[in-house]
């Protein structure tokens, strides 16, 4: 079964969530890449450099499908309900919601802004690739 147990750090583990999300979006699979993304970039939230936000900000629409349509501009409402099924506490359950390809971009991007800014001195052909075509590859180029 392989390695029972692993010793790590914030920067492996943060590395690996990006990679891990790359992939994701190049396979398709927006809800885990979204979740990943969503989770390096959180890892390293004591980071200074923030440049993204605005950009997420301005480029992030979640939108559900269902009674709460027009309550889901906010930008952690994909990742609210991606854990709980509920754009709000104690809110109704959503069953389905729509994740853009652009809104995945931004926040894998937003993930490596924060990556650099901790770590600048690491540059893994991963990001390199994915900063360069944007994530160009993914599998479905919904926007």
């Amino acid at each position: 079964m392989g390695t029972p147990r692993i010793e790590t750090n914030l920067q492996f583990a943060s590395m690996r969530q990006i990679h891990a999300a790359i992939e994701h979006l190049e396979r398709g699979d927006f809800e885990c890449a979204i979740a990943l993304a969503d989770e390096a970039e959180g890892t390293l939230a004591g980071a200074d450099e923030v440049h993204f936000l605005q950009i997420l900000k301005g480029i992030s629409r979640f939108h559900e499908v269902g009674a709460a349509a027009e309550r889901t501009d906010g930008l952690n409402d994909r990742m609210h309900w991606l854990k709980h099924a509920r754009l709000i506490l104690h809110g109704p359950r959503i069953e389905k919601a729509i994740i853009t390809n652009v809104e995945l971009t931004a926040t894998i991007r937003k993930a490596i802004a924060r990556f650099r800014a901790v770590y600048a001195e690491v540059k893994t052909p991963q990001m390199l690739s994915f900063e360069n075509g944007a994530g160009s590859g993914s599998a479905t180029g919904n926007e």
